[in-house]
């Protein structure tokens, strides 16, 4: 694969975690500089800029447990679980957020 379009999608990956960041917080806070200060910070963060530059798919794991958390906040469980068994698919570490979700389902 060309490595352009692989910077591309790592950065689209990018782009996607600060919208979903962003989109998590509506139902925490109501401050829209806390909104928008998380999001920068995903954008600006120079790890995450670092590791996405190099190819490492860790964005790409985080952008999926991010929608996996809005389908669930937004009560879409089906859809919550088919997330998450694709993010556990590319590694295993997001299969760690299936016992908090069925927890929060069970209440």
């Amino acid at each position: 694969v060309s490595t352009q379009r692989t910077w591309v999608f790592f950065a689209m990956c990018d782009l996607g975690c600060a919208y979903m960041a962003y989109g998590i917080l509506k139902y925490f806070t109501t401050e829209a500089s806390a909104k928008k200060a998380i999001s920068l910070f995903i954008l600006f963060n120079p790890i995450v800029v670092n590791v996405s530059t190099r190819g490492n798919s860790d964005m790409v794991i985080t952008f999926l447990s991010l929608l996996v958390m809005i389908c669930y906040y937004e009560k879409r469980y089906i859809e919550s679980a088919l997330w998450l068994g694709f993010a556990a698919h590319f590694k295993m570490y997001p299969i760690i957020y299936a016992a908090p979700l069925v927890f929060g389902l069970l209440q």
